[in-house]
């Protein structure tokens, strides 16, 4: 009986391990970001996050820290901006947003995500989302079709569900 449950163990662990990896290497092209400046890991191009306001010690990169516990929120109310600049250009065709473990009236409700065109000089909308009722939490997958590269991303918040602030714990893009 001793092995079997060693056993069962065992490929319990070797399983988490292996899904661990796949999480990890899933293909956010974020990197995990330290502070608003700095990040870890390999194999990215790099870059920075920044938002149009934040409270002390919910800065914008811990929307982007790889950690659910954390959260970026705005200091401006049901409007907020949260934005990554990359080192290089990327075709983002999908992201995720993971509202923070505040309660509901701080998750998003409103919101667009944009890529900037540097040529032209303008944002441009690349998904949009309206009236969306969240839970605290929870994680929006969104896809959408995008034929151009872009070096600037943002989350536009316009409204959230009452509360003086917006928070969000964790955003991911993919190509």
């Amino acid at each position: 009986m001793k092995k079997k449950s060693f056993t069962l163990f065992a490929s319990l662990l070797i399983t988490a391990a292996i899904s661990t990896v796949t999480v990890s290497a899933s293909g956010d092209i974020v990197p995990t970001m330290t502070s608003n400046t700095t990040y870890t890991g390999t194999g990215y191009l790099g870059g920075y996050a920044y938002a149009s306001s934040e409270w002390a010690f919910h800065e914008a990169y811990k929307a982007f820290d790889d950690d659910n516990s954390t959260y970026w929120s705005s200091s401006s109310g049901s409007y907020g901006e949260l934005h990554f600049q990359l080192f290089g250009v990327k075709k983002v065709t999908s992201y995720t947003l993971r509202t923070s473990s505040q309660d509901v009236s701080h998750a998003p409700k409103d919101w667009t995500f944009e890529g900037f065109n540097l040529s032209e000089g303008k944002w441009v909308v690349l998904d949009q989302v309206s009236g969306y009722l969240s839970y605290p939490n929870y994680t929006h997958t969104r896809t959408f079709p995008n034929t151009k590269n872009y070096d600037r991303y943002r989350i536009k918040v316009t409204a959230n569900n009452g509360a003086y602030s917006t928070s969000i714990a964790e955003v991911q893009m993919f190509e």
